[in-house]
Formats: C-alpha cells, structure tokens, sequence
C-alpha cells in the first residue's frame, strides 16, 4: 500500500495542511512549521490506525526536479517542509509505503530460524533414541550370548562324558565267557564247538587226550586235533573266563563314542554362536545405514527450502517488474517520471486506469 500526502501551506506561516493518500483514499490535516519527524508519524498512527513502530512505512515526497525522494529524519521533513513553503500554490506530495518486501523477509527469517531449531531439536531427540535403543540391544545380545555359553556347556558336557562312556561300558565288555566257569569243553561245547571247532579241529586236539580225564575228543564233537592241546591242559582250565571280557570290553569303544558326540555337539553351538555375532554386525551396519540416509535426506530437505526461499525472495524483489508495460503506456501519454508512475501503480494495486485519472487530476 502506499500512502500519498499533498502538503499546502496556509496563509498563516506557521500552519502547513498536510493532504494525506493512504490505501486509495486521501485524508487532511495540519502541522506547524516546527514538527518534528515522530510527531508526523505519531499523527499518522492516529489518523489511519497503523503501526508505524511494528511495521515498516516509507515516507516519500515528489521535489522541484520531479524527483520522488524518501526521508525518515527531522533534517529531512524540515526540508520536505521548507519545499512545501516556497511552492505557489504550496504543495508537498508525500506517499507512505508499506514495506512489504521487508516484512516478508523478516517474517520468512524468524520462521527459518524457527523451523532450523525444530529440526535440529528433533534431530537430537532421533539420535538420543538411536543411541538407547543400541544399546538396550546391545544388553539383549550380552545376555543371549552368556546364556548361550551356558547350555552349550552344559550340552557339550553331558554328550561328550556320560552319554559317551555309558555306551562304551556295555559295548561288548561281556562278549566271551564267564570269570569261574567250569572246564573249557564242558562249558563251551556250544560257542566253541558250533564256531570254532572245525578250525581247531585238526591242529589240537591229540595233545588233550592223554591229559586230561575228560578228553576233548569224547566231549566235543568237533575235537580240537593235532597240535596244541597241551596249552590248555590243567593250568588252563579256565582261559577265556578272567582276561578276554576286560580286554575287549571295559574301553576303546566308550572313550571313542564320548569323544565324537563332544566334538559334534560343541562345534554345532559353536556355529550358532557365530550367526548371532554376525547378525548383531549386520544389524549394526544397518543401523548406521539408515542414520546416515536420514542426515543425508535432512541436508537435502534444508537445501531445498533454502532455494524454495531464495526464489521467494527473488519473486518478492522482482513482483512490482509486472508493471513495466503500464508504465510504458503511462510514459507514452506524457507521464515521464516512472518511479512517480511505479509507486502510484502500486498504490492502486496495477491499475492504470486509476492511476491515470489520478494524474490527470493532479494536473488540474
């Protein structure tokens, strides 16, 4: 909006009326000679019920040189006012200008600053989140893993040992004979002599009929022969009953079944062990994935607000350039002074019918 004030000067030297145009209408008053640069805002305030403390508004005036010359100061006005005497008829043409351009700009600041601190707030609060819920993870991982370690100690120990020996006890420790049995060929007629008879049968047997009262050839149908019957004369009377049962039972088969269930079960928890650790790594990477991507898209969203605001600006500094052809047609009818011409489109918002009446009527 732009205010616009024809000063005349009275008859009386020391009362100047003071026409005013603001927001496409005129008021009038008077000042002395001596007012002061506050005093004339003060009783602009008044008068048109504005803010000029809150607000920003420019004060401009039209001089001998047609020039349109803002002020803002006592030195000023005294000037603006010194003018206003010396004209005949006295006049001084002010306008009073909004300075949206500015307001906008301070406004479009304080809600940047605004918004940078809520972002960056939210950003704190984001990574104060990320940071405790790692760790509480981290917490959950310790603990799994101890309690890991612990039943695989407890499973490796229990397969490896106890199942291990108790199935090399019972292997074949009782495989062979009795620990007091009676004499060989009367215990043993069946296993030795079905099994075993016919490969003993033409090598020992001789030697164990002259020795003994009960001689093989009689009890056994499958006579053990020709060679070596003399080694299991008296002295021999139970061979197979005290040494053969420990020898191919007591170990060897037990420590061998415990030593392979150990190593199976321990290097089987071993493994599980190992995707946890990687899937903690992973999940990590993909923690740091995913804060890097979100600082990545903050960065990009303040760059884009930032060229969205510049291009606001631009568009701010460069909105009153859309009355460059009224102010062609206005210099082509003879009104030269394109500043003149400028503010007073603005005032009646680019209308050039308005304006143009206006400056018609002025020259009357």
């Amino acid at each position: 909006m732009t205010e616009f004030m024809s000063v005349e000067k009275n008859k009386s030297t020391t009362s100047i009326s003071v026409k005013v145009f603001f927001d496409q209408e005129f008021r009038r008053f008077s000042v002395s000679g001596k007012t002061t640069y506050n005093e004339l805002c003060e009783l602009l305030q008044q008068i048109f019920n504005i803010d000029m403390k809150e607000n920003k508004f420019t004060l401009r005036y039209k001089d001998d040189e047609e020039e349109f010359v803002l002020f803002s100061s006592d030195l000023e006005l005294d000037e603006a006012l010194s003018f206003a005497k010396q004209n005949n008829p006295p006049i001084l043409r002010l306008f009073l200008t909004k300075d949206y351009k500015e307001v906008e700009i301070e406004e479009e600041e304080e809600e940047e600053v605004k918004e940078e601190e809520e972002e960056e707030e939210k950003e704190e609060e984001e990574k104060e989140k990320e940071k405790e819920k790692e760790k509480e993870e981290e917490e959950k991982e310790e603990e799994e893993k101890e309690k890991e370690k612990e039943e695989n100690f407890e499973q490796c120990k229990g397969f490896g040992r106890g199942f291990g020996r108790g199935f090399g006890m019972r292997g074949m420790g009782r495989g062979f004979g009795h620990k007091h049995g009676l004499p060989f060929g009367h215990h043993h007629h069946h296993p030795f002599g079905h099994h075993f008879g016919h490969h003993f049968g033409h090598h020992f047997g001789h030697h164990f009929g002259p020795k003994h009262g009960h001689p093989f050839i009689h009890h056994h149908h499958h006579p053990f022969g020709h060679h070596h019957g003399h080694h299991f004369g008296p002295n021999h009377e139970h061979p197979f009953g005290m040494d053969c049962p420990m020898s191919f039972g007591m170990r060897g088969r037990g420590r061998g079944s415990g030593s392979g269930f150990g190593k199976g079960f321990g290097g089987g928890f071993g493994m599980r062990g190992m995707g946890r650790r990687l899937g903690k790594i992973q999940k990590k990477q993909i923690r740091n994935e995913k804060m890097e991507f979100k600082k990545q898209l903050r960065e990009q969203k303040k760059l884009f607000k930032k060229e969205l605001k510049d291009q606001k600006r631009q568009r701010n500094l460069n909105k009153y350039s859309d009355y460059e052809d009224q102010l062609d047609t206005l210099s082509s009818l003879g009104f030269e002074n394109r500043e003149y011409n400028y503010h007073l489109l603005i005032s009646f918002n680019g209308d050039i019918e308005k304006t143009l009446n206006f400056l018609l009527n002025e020259q009357n």
